[in-house]
């Protein structure tokens, strides 16, 4: 079959742009769902009207199969649903799609609902909404309203396989026909983590596959998923489509979108954005800036999402420069910064600069990732593991094609050096993905088995309106929860 481009654009436009709409009826006023829908939907029309893409990849059934089964076992053994074992993350991922199946949009807690006194204790009384970037849920929330919570799970797999398989032929459209090589990249990118983990576990005695490096640590993309699959995939995909466009019209549409799934990652796109609405420079394609999708929509989401996200102002507590965080430590500080650089991505960096030194794409995303551990927003720094997605995605683009190269290569000649050296780089940073593998299958084989009698994250908190855990009512609180949220711009302007 013959896939067009443009019919692609208008899937992936409509996968990203549902969810938001569902929000914009969900949670704000009639009047104003009805006219930021009507814009939203304006927005994207001029969007796909403007593009003049006419690009086409001859893909086989077998390799639609193949990448729709790939991805679906990709998010289920990665634990999206909970059907499996799941990182620490999922205490509240699990929580979230359960209020967004069982609570009114929006959702609004009365505290005296929480059976746990401990946990009544912590959160004190009253009633307040949860804010959070819950996007993502909305759709298998929907489909949870209509038929429980269990296929609201079921339909949260299947959405966020949609979502990989949609980015994974937006890459197929950047290497000019489908190739194996665009998920299996995609599925293993990261670091050098191993080769850390090797060496800290040598002296240290312990470590970590995935966060070694105190304060500076940017994860892999199988780690993504297994954490923040709710910014991670509709980043990809944006992404995708936005390093895809061979124009600077639709630049502040994609910022926009998604900054809607994820405020961090907006952070690390902006710069890349300018980037591209520079890129051409004659006057003419300056004013192409100028257009309905850039403007509109920027200015609809953040209005809209900028109060809702920042109506909770305490999820951001913990902040500074990151020499704050290293008192009197400046050596080490010195030292974790460059082993963040060369294993996380200067490797790399390396190795395609030959390919992009002249790309200006290239040197932005590179200037992002240096630039970005200067501040630290989060205990967890979320501001540089997420705030990396777009320039980390520049970065994996550009090796996917080094990769292309090499495979193209060693078919020609196997002993083909460069090849081989390239391929082998690929192998040694993909080790950190199969062992998170490895513990994913074995814990979740464990768990279906019956074995030991640890407590699955996901039974930890449950519902935010009645928390199982005590010790998880101070991150629920911080995190989660806007007090006094009628006096909140957003809850005034917009929310019902």
């Amino acid at each position: 079959m013959v896939l067009k481009y443009r019919s692609l654009l208008i899937a992936a436009s409509i996968y990203l742009l549902l969810p938001v709409v569902i929000f914009f009826l969900g949670f704000t006023k009639l009047y104003w769902a009805i006219i930021l829908s009507a814009l939203t939907f304006v927005s994207a029309f001029f969007v796909i009207r403007t593009i003049d893409d006419k690009r086409t990849i001859t893909i086989s059934k077998k390799y639609i199969i193949g990448i729709a089964l790939f991805c679906l076992a990709w998010c289920y053994i990665a634990g999206i649903g909970e059907f499996t074992w799941t990182t620490a993350d999922h205490n509240v991922r699990y929580a979230i799609l359960n209020d967004v199946v069982n609570y009114k949009w929006p959702i609004i807690y009365d505290l005296s609902t929480q059976s746990n006194p401990l946990v009544l204790e912590q959160l004190g009384s009253g009633s307040v909404a949860f804010a959070y970037y819950l996007i993502f849920w909305l759709v298998p929330g929907l489909v949870g309203k209509l038929f429980g919570l269990m296929a609201a799970r079921v339909a949260l797999i299947l959405w966020s396989s949609l979502g990989l398989v949609l980015t994974v032929l937006a890459l197929n459209f950047m290497q000019k026909k489908p190739m194996v090589t665009a998920f299996v990249l995609l599925f293993v990118f990261g670091g050098f983590d191993i080769v850390m983990y090797i060496i800290t576990s040598a002296i240290n005695g312990g470590s970590s596959f995935e966060g070694w490096n105190r304060e500076f640590y940017i994860h892999g993309n199988y780690y993504q998923t297994m954490n923040t699959f709710n910014q991670t995939i509709p980043c990809w995909l944006i992404m995708s489509l936005f390093l895809n466009s061979r124009n600077n019209r639709s630049v502040g549409f994609w910022g926009a979108l998604c900054f809607c799934y994820s405020p961090w990652a907006t952070v690390g796109m902006v710069p890349l954005a300018i980037c591209k609405l520079y890129e051409d420079k004659s006057g003419r394609n300056f004013k192409s800036i100028l257009t309905i999708g850039n403007i509109v929509m920027p200015i609809v989401t953040l209005a809209v999402f900028g109060l809702y996200y920042t109506a909770n102002s305490g999820a951001t507590d913990v902040k500074g420069f990151i020499w704050n965080f290293f008192p009197n430590q400046v050596g080490s500080m010195i030292g974790c910064y460059l082993l963040y650089v060369l294993v996380e991505f200067g490797l790399w960096s390396l190795l395609i600069f030959k390919d992009q030194k002249n790309n200006p794409m290239f040197w932005v995303a590179l200037i992002v990732l240096l630039v970005m551990p200067i501040y630290k927003i989060t205990k967890a720094n979320d501001f540089l593991m997420r705030g990396s997605l777009a320039p980390i995605f520049v970065i994996t683009t550009y090796v996917l094609q080094k990769v292309d190269t090499a495979v193209s290569a060693l078919k020609k000649n196997g002993n083909d050096t460069k090849a081989v050296g390239v391929i082998g780089m690929l192998i040694v940073s993909a080790c950190t993905c199969f062992i998170l593998l490895a513990v994913s299958i074995s814990a979740t084989v464990q768990l279906y088995r019956g074995d030991g009698d640890s407590i699955q994250p996901k039974d930890e908190i449950v519902s935010f309106g009645d928390i199982a855990d005590e010790n998880q009512a101070d991150l629920c609180r911080r995190q989660f929860f806007v007090y006094e949220y009628e006096s909140k711009p957003f809850y005034r302007v917009f929310g019902k």
